[in-house]
């Protein structure tokens, strides 16, 4: 319900349809490799042993998602993007940290691409934010079963399962 409340503020204020896409798209990669490694539920382990991946845990993957966050707001700073302004119409989208998740970029000498996906910023942004979550869901859930052993695989909360009979008489 929250995100349809900010989708009904966002089409009254008459967004363009490009940037609101590759907002959404880049929201979706800083917690696609983090929910995916989440189906994995085997640790892996190579040469015998000697190296063991986990598989990835609950806070492992939460983690993930917020370096990936936090990876998109690195990229913004390193591309020294401070606000996201359309390049055409003028209005401001985002001034501060989360302005690069708009996804507008500039041109060296401060013209905008003609396109929104034509920047090579934009698209390194699109390599780089995934890969920095899947890597953080690894380390942190190896870190998560180091220091809590088995513990750390169980879930938070148990969601009793409805499809299920409870009543041994059913």
């Amino acid at each position: 319900i929250g995100f349809m409340i900010a989708a009904v503020i966002q089409a009254a204020q008459r967004f363009e349809v490009v940037p609101l896409f590759l907002a959404a798209d880049l929201v979706c990669a800083t917690s696609v490799l983090p929910l995916f490694l989440g189906i994995w539920d085997k640790d892996l382990e190579f040469w015998g042993g000697r190296i063991v991946v986990r598989a990835p845990t609950e806070v492992g993957a939460l983690i993930g998602c917020v370096a990936g966050i936090v990876a998109v707001i690195v990229n913004g700073k390193i591309n020294d993007v401070h606000k996201a302004i359309n390049p055409y119409t003028g209005k401001v989208y985002e001034k501060g940290p989360l302005s690069y998740f708009w996804g507008i970029n500039y041109k060296s000498d401060g013209t905008p691409y003609e396109c929104a996906l034509c920047g090579p910023k934009l698209m390194v942004t699109f390599i780089v934010v995934p890969l920095v979550a899947g890597a953080a869901t690894i380390i942190f859930s190896w870190l998560d079963v180091w220091m809590g052993g088995d513990r750390a695989r169980e879930p938070f909360a148990v969601i009793p399962r409805l499809d299920l009979p409870t009543d041994p008489a059913l």
